[in-house]
């Protein structure tokens, strides 16, 4: 009730009366203040304004220095720690492989000359200076069988005895670039002749060749016939490579002994 009207009422209380044509005035709406919906930023002139009562926090749009400093340290910490990583793996590569390629060379030279000496019907040293670097094996001659696909020794029949036909003669031995036997050439060649006498293919089975550990006081032979009774009609292979990367030398040297199947 407003404070008019109570003035209004208390007069009139004294009269105990009222009148009618006394004015009284009509309460006022009470009416609750409306907020303001203004949007935090207006159109004005084709431009957005920012609204005054809103916050921007400005000065926060980037990276401190101290932050960008943080981020460089931790970056420079892992690109040092991976190039670590890197160089050592790298290093020990480099340490290996020498070592592992001499190996294959050595391990590869020994497999291809085995399957002709296990086949060899004959075998025949070659004269001083060449005799522990060079060996030839004389293996069965072959027929071509097309039903099968494949090669199959030549047999002979006279009667009830069956034998095998003399083939090409295989040779392996220690050569130089121009495949010529030298007992220091550094590469491993075989070699192939016809029965008919023609030279057939030679190509280099390993190169990197060196002398094989001693022996006796002096270097191993390449290969050691024995026709011995506990070692009979066999032969021993021993191959030795040296492969060189850097600084880094590697020597690899492989042994095996093969027998004869058909001498």
């Amino acid at each position: 009730m407003s404070n008019k009207l109570l003035r209004l009422l208390t007069r009139r209380a004294g009269t105990n009366r009222f009148s009618l044509t006394d004015s009284i005035e009509p309460l006022p709406k009470h009416e609750e203040p409306v907020p303001s919906i203004e949007a935090p930023y207006a159109l004005d002139s084709a431009r957005f304004v920012q609204h005054p009562r809103c916050k921007v926090l400005s000065g926060r749009g980037g990276f401190t220095l101290a932050e960008a400093l943080t981020v460089v340290i931790v970056f420079g910490l892992i690109v040092v720690s991976v190039s670590t990583i890197y160089m050592a793996a790298l290093r020990a590569y480099r340490r290996g492989e020498p070592a592992n390629s001499a190996e294959r060379k050595a391990a590869w030279a020994v497999s291809r000359m085995v399957p002709d000496f296990q086949q060899a019907i004959s075998i025949r040293r070659e004269d001083a200076p060449n005799d522990g670097t060079a060996v030839r094996v004389q293996v069965p001659d072959k027929v071509w069988d097309a039903a099968g696909g494949t090669h199959y020794n030549h047999i002979a029949v006279s009667g009830t005895n069956l034998s095998l036909v003399p083939g090409d003669w295989v040779c392996f031995y220690r050569g130089n670039d121009a495949a010529a036997m030298d007992p220091a050439g550094s590469k491993l060649w075989r070699s192939v002749l016809h029965a008919d006498g023609n030279q057939g293919k030679r190509y280099v089975v390993a190169d990197h060749l060196v002398d094989n550990p001693p022996h006796d006081g002096a270097p191993k032979p390449m290969f050691i016939y024995y026709p011995k009774v506990t070692r009979l009609r066999s032969v021993e292979m021993t191959i030795t490579v040296r492969e060189k990367s850097g600084a880094e030398v590697a020597t690899s040297t492989m042994v095996s002994e093969v027998c004869f199947r058909n001498h």
